[in-house]
């Protein structure tokens, strides 16, 4: 299931759906333009609300903002979201 993109991009609902109200999106910054991604991180939220009576998500997570030392993949980031100078 984990490669099944609609089903993790749905899981909110399901839980919602079942009843729980109280749920959070971990938002992954730097895959792409961090622009488009807030974006979409506002529209799910929005949709969520609009469709379960403006309750929708409780908590926003996001990744870490610094860098993680000696990481290799740290080096070529092309959509790098973080803190500079820290």
């Amino acid at each position: 299931m984990k490669g099944n993109y609609l089903w993790r991009l749905y899981a909110m609902h399901r839980a919602m759906d079942a009843g729980i109200d109280d749920v959070g999106i971990g938002a992954l910054f730097g895959l792409y333009d961090w622009r488009f991604e807030l974006m979409g991180l506002i529209h799910h939220s929005r949709e969520l609300e609009d469709r379960y009576n403006k309750i929708g998500p409780h908590t926003i997570s996001f990744r870490r903002l610094e860098t993680a030392d000696n990481a290799p993949f740290m080096n070529n980031l092309k959509y790098w979201v973080g803190v500079e100078g820290f």
